[in-house]
């Protein structure tokens, strides 16, 4: 049988085609006469309660941004990047094989921006479609990405001793942890750089008067690849 996806309202049923090729000829049409055919891969074909019949070929692969990532934030986050003129939406899924018999999430968005939630570390597969005004969900496209939750929260503050700079890093796995601090640009030389540093906290006593850039980064190794997360650089002023 050729792989399809039929959808029935009720008002209508969608099918949609995309390996080779069936026959279309509802039994209960109103019209059986004018809906006989086949129907060949790329193409979607929706019948309504009337019998009128409408066939379109379907929208082509969206195209995801930077799929390699690794999704290491709260949230899962991708970006589409490109997607053929007449999409009015997309369905996303994701699975834990990549033929999506174990899926975890199956929905639908306008926004290319997708923000869905997080399963557990670990590999995953993302497949995506773009869906026109008629509501033909096109060709899919499937990507692997990997789940891998690592980085910190911080905070800085100061008093008697100095400058007292916190953090506290979250995920399955405890990272590595990683300080630098700035003086005027995060586009210079850190001023310190500490790599691997023990414990939640780092003070420094002494800061000459000036503008400071700081900020944490974590990092870990998985299957041989150096995943490193850093967070926003904060600014911090020493008044003279």
């Amino acid at each position: 049988a050729a792989p399809t996806n039929a959808e029935a309202t009720t008002d209508s049923t969608v099918t949609e085609v995309y390996e080779g090729t069936i026959a279309f000829n509802p039994a209960d049409a109103a019209v059986p006469a004018a809906n006989t055919g086949l129907v060949a891969a790329g193409n979607g074909v929706k019948l309504s309660a009337d019998g009128t019949r409408l066939e379109a070929v379907l929208l082509p692969e969206p195209e995801l941004v930077n799929p390699g990532a690794i999704q290491n934030g709260e949230d899962l986050r991708f970006q589409i990047g490109r997607s053929a003129p007449g999409t009015a939406a997309y369905r996303v899924e994701i699975s834990t094989d990549a033929s999506f018999v174990d899926q975890l999430y199956d929905d639908r968005t306008v926004d290319p921006a997708i923000v869905a939630p997080a399963p557990a570390d670990g590999r995953y597969f993302l497949r995506l479609s773009a869906i026109d005004a008629n509501g033909f969900v096109g060709l899919p496209v499937t990507y692997a990405f990997r789940r891998i939750r690592s980085g910190a929260s911080s905070s800085a503050s100061v008093d008697a001793d100095g400058y007292l700079f916190q953090w506290q890093t979250f995920g399955e796995r405890t990272p590595d942890v990683r300080f630098r601090l700035y003086r005027d640009s995060v586009e210079t030389v850190p001023l310190i750089d500490e790599p691997a540093l023990p414990g939640t906290q780092l003070r420094l006593s002494e800061l000459p008067p000036g503008t400071y850039f700081w900020h944490i980064g974590t990092r870990l190794i998985d299957e041989g690849d150096v995943i490193e997360n850093w967070g926003r650089p904060e600014k911090l002023i020493v008044a003279p």
